[in-house]
């Protein structure tokens, strides 16, 4: 005991703040925190992603999820501090309509590591907002400037001069960008099967040839509640196959996949649970669009983060079988998550949609990663055209014209930069379309079909305080 009491213990590596507000479920020992609480770690390691924990408000015991805080000295403790992003995520994040003039974040970046910038919402001459970028650099003491003339000893110093100082940026920061909150594990068991009666439905949010999707709760937590519909032909068949795609489903974890967090197979209806993203499906999106919100920028972007999913699917060898901007989710701050692959697998009778098929599947039912990349060029036909269904007055009996080389013109406002990555989609060769790894390259090109800017390869896109 003497021994033991002699080596103080670092308390402060026990310590930790939480990042967003958590209402925890009592009935599974889940603790509920508020954003800014203290919190005292015990266990780490008894569950992979809930630690058992003491919030030192409250002084209530019990575990929380391990990604809505960081360590008390930790830059994710301040609000306007953002890791493992990128300059189209910050783009994206910054101008959203309800951010004004000034609003800032300061961002890690995912591929140059060490290197961390000032993003700032700019209102320009013309009314039009933008977003300016800044390199912080360090001097060889570890201190922190944008203009050599102003030197900080920490971040938090540099983001409270440039409050009240211009100093050669282009406006004073104003409020920190909105954080979007992670996700979380259903329960801390992390068990594919979960327990049905923990689940509320509350209101019907999509209906389909396979499956209704509801809103609903599991415990605490808003989640999407896919009801599949299976009939008793070859049932015995599709509930192996069901299981089998959750399985490998459980397994894919992406910003831009749709998040599964279990099922429930113990009786029938089977049920799928997932996050709920709360704009709904990509195609209502881009046809509610009566203000034209969605400009060319966003549009573009919406293709890069499909892309970059689809890169993942490809590097994980799976295939979606039905890529459509149906199929595609939107949640908070424009994130596009993909969603509904793999139902070709699950159900023997499943029939594709014809206008975005593959002709290999249309023949063959030959569902390939260069069957996915023809439907991502229709995609982007969707989404150049706000929603509007692909070969505009072809009846389905009409479209074996594809066979013989037929492919959609372009269409009206479509930049030629786009329309080639289309039909660079639609070659009759499957070997000869690109992968979704060149096409998630693409968003360079993306960039110059939106504006005249150089592409983020170079640094002409960093600017630096005027002294």
């Amino acid at each position: 005991m003497g021994n033991a009491s002699s080596t103080p213990l670092n308390t402060n590596k026990l310590m930790y703040v939480a990042n967003y507000d958590f209402n925890g479920t009592i009935a599974t020992d889940e603790l509920s925190f508020r954003k800014g609480d203290k919190l005292k770690i015990f266990d780490k390691y008894t569950y992979n992603n809930w630690w058992k924990a003491k919030n030192m408000r409250t002084k209530q015991i019990g575990y929380v999820p391990a990604n809505y805080m960081s360590s008390i000295h930790d830059l994710t403790t301040l609000e306007w501090y953002f890791i493992d992003t990128n300059r189209h995520d910050v783009e994206r994040f910054l101008e959203q309509p309800h951010n004004g003039k000034g609003t800032f974040l300061i961002w890690s970046s995912d591929t140059d590591q060490g290197q961390e910038f000032l993003s700032v919402l700019d209102l320009s001459k013309e009314e039009h907002f933008h977003v300016k970028h800044y390199r912080i650099r360090q001097t060889d003491q570890g201190m922190y400037y944008i203009n050599s003339e102003s030197v900080f000893s920490t971040l938090q110093n540099l983001v409270k001069h440039y409050r009240t100082n211009v100093d050669g940026l282009c406006c004073l920061l104003t409020h920190p960008c909105r954080k979007i909150e992670p996700k979380i594990s259903a329960d801390r068991y992390s068990l594919l099967e979960l327990d049905r009666s923990q689940l509320v439905r509350t209101e019907l949010i999509d209906r389909g040839n396979y499956s209704n999707v509801f809103k609903g709760k599991y415990g605490q937590r808003d989640v999407a509640i896919r009801r599949m519909e299976i009939g008793s032909n070859n049932c015995s068949y599709n509930v192996e196959k069901y299981l089998d795609q959750t399985k490998i489903m459980n397994e894919l974890l992406h910003k831009n996949i749709v998040r599964l967090y279990g099922v429930c197979t113990q009786e029938k209806p089977f049920l799928i649970i997932m996050e709920y993203m709360s704009n709904g499906c990509l195609l209502n999106y881009l046809r509610n669009d009566p203000n034209r919100y969605l400009t060319l920028k966003v549009i573009l972007d919406f293709a890069a983060q499909i892309a970059k999913g689809m890169a993942y699917l490809e590097q994980k060898c799976y295939v979606h079988g039905d890529l459509a901007a149906r199929n595609i989710l939107v949640g908070e701050l424009d994130v596009v998550k993909i969603s509904n692959f793999g139902l070709n697998k699950i159900f023997p009778e499943f029939l594709f949609a014809i206008k975005w098929a593959a002709p290999e599947v249309i023949t063959k039912k030959e569902y390939t990663t260069k069957s996915d990349v023809w439907s991502f060029g229709i995609l982007l036909y969707e989404l150049i055209t706000h929603g509007c269904s692909p070969y505009p007055g072809m009846a389905h009996r009409d479209l074996p014209a594809i066979f013989s080389g037929y492919r959609m013109s372009k269409p009206n406002d479509c930049p030629d930069h786009y329309y080639q990555i289309m039909l660079s989609c639609w070659q009759e060769n499957p070997d000869n379309r690109p992968t979704f790894e060149t096409l998630y390259a693409y968003r360079y090109h993306f960039n110059q079909i939106e504006s005249t800017e150089n592409d983020s390869t170079s640094d002409d896109w960093i600017l630096y305080a005027q002294d």
